[in-house]
């Protein structure tokens, strides 16, 4: 903040001095000065959140169409490659193949068991 104290002292001289126009000319570049702080703050805080969010993408790893970062997931790949949200899917039903995200509805099978598998069952029980 020495630069604005400095412009500051700098318009009092030229305003005690009878120098208008030298005067509006600082003043002038104050504003601006202000104006350019503001935006390398706004440019800062951006640029940190592009940071972040790339480093999430970078460590997530895809698997069975949904992405898991360490061991929790699985996450939504829909709304972390479009809105850049990482948003935890939730199964559809208790011991379900398929897991919904809550913020797009996109509802996918997570498990790769398929209706022919040995592994897949069809049990509705629990929905009563």
């Amino acid at each position: 903040m020495w630069r604005t104290d400095i412009i500051t002292w700098i318009g009092t001289t030229l305003r005690k001095a009878d120098k208008i126009d030298e005067y509006n000319q600082i003043m002038d570049l104050q504003s601006t000065m202000f104006e350019m702080q503001g935006e390398i703050l706004k440019l800062t805080e951006e640029n940190q959140k592009l940071k972040q969010r790339l480093e999430i993408k970078n460590k997530v790893i895809l698997k069975n169409h949904f992405y898991y970062l360490d061991d929790k997931g699985p996450f939504c790949t829909r709304c972390l490659d479009v809105k850049n949200n990482l948003v935890l899917s939730h199964p559809t039903y208790l011991d379900s193949d398929y897991a919904e995200c809550p913020e797009c509805k996109t509802v996918l099978n997570y498990t790769w068991k398929e209706r022919n598998d040995p592994g897949f069952t069809q049990d509705y029980s629990n929905l009563i």
